[in-house]
């Protein structure tokens, strides 16, 4: 189910805004995608399923919630990794302790792995 409050991008890419998801009886999802190409907003209509024209097949303009990356620092030592993670290399820096062998940029979306 299509939810107003979270973030979707088309298969293929594109930005997707949504307007409303209580529209007409198969395809309630309103919305649009931005062109890059063209600088503009192209109004589209989706299943609250976030199809674009089959309920079985994909297709490049469906939408699908585009979650963030998350970044983290974490410091290395010689026993493993610290418990603490940072938002940024200059705080794992500045809150190392001595013997630090190594500080690691780690990508995640939020929700990964449970």
């Amino acid at each position: 189910m299509i939810d107003k409050n979270k973030t979707y991008k088309t298969r293929r890419g594109h930005a997707v805004r949504i307007y409303a998801t209580d529209g007409e009886e198969d395809y309630p999802v309103h919305g649009a995608i931005y062109l890059l190409e063209k600088d503009k907003w192209r109004c589209i209509t989706w299943t609250d399923a976030g199809h674009f024209m089959s309920k079985s097949s994909e297709h490049d303009l469906d939408i699908i919630e585009s979650r963030q990356i998350q970044v983290r620092w974490l410091n290395v030592y010689d026993h493993g990794f610290s418990s603490r993670k940072f938002q940024t290399k200059e705080a794992a820096d500045e809150l190392a302790v001595p013997h630090r062998i190594a500080c690691v940029r780690v990508e995640y979306y939020e929700g990964e792995g449970l």
